[in-house]
């Protein structure tokens, strides 16, 4: 599917406390996703400096010699290396490095505009995170929450009935995610 001038890439950001399963929800959406065709692209949101860059490799050699970007093209992967003035919001990434897909997920990112999905491990369910997340659309859990009406629920069992929702809403029908 081709993406018109005007049309956003939907993002949607999946949430979760550490250890609820957030990695595995995304990769089970990719998963299937991608097998029916769709190009998903996934950003992982850390809140801490992590440097990829392996020391002495020649990536790692151009920026600390003062590169402000840094580009590693092979015939199978392309990594751009590079030191943004401050956090870039998930539409600027979208806008800039993802323009050529069909569907964003995100892993974290609660104060983003975008539609979310919150995982809830066991013992650990929505309610209490229902005031301090906006525009949750799903939730993820191991016990059916007393939320609003209007948020869908599944387990971890239910990703391929997840997939097909978000192929609907979002990649057929086209809405972006953004609010």
């Amino acid at each position: 599917m081709v993406q018109g001038p005007c049309k956003s890439t939907p993002v949607i950001s999946i949430l979760g406390r550490s250890g609820s399963g957030k990695t595995r929800v995304i990769e089970s959406l990719v998963s299937i996703l991608a097998g029916w065709g769709w190009r998903i692209a996934t950003v992982k949101h850390s809140n801490k400096n992590s440097n990829l860059d392996m020391e002495g490799k020649d990536t790692w050699r151009h920026r600390r010699a003062g590169a402000k970007g840094v580009v590693f093209v092979s015939p199978e992967e392309l990594v751009v290396f590079k030191r943004p003035s401050g956090e870039l919001n998930i539409r600027e990434i979208r806008d800039c490095y993802l323009f050529d897909v069909d569907l964003i997920l995100v892993e974290g990112w609660r104060e983003s505009q975008c539609t979310k999905i919150v995982v809830c491990s066991e013992g650990d369910c929505f309610d209490s995170l229902e005031n301090s997340v906006d525009q949750v659309w799903a939730i993820i859990g191991t016990e059916h929450c007393t939320c609003n009406s209007k948020v869908h629920f599944f387990t971890m069992r239910d990703m391929l009935e997840l997939a097909f929702l978000i192929e609907r809403e979002f990649l057929i029908r086209g809405a972006t995610g953004d609010k």
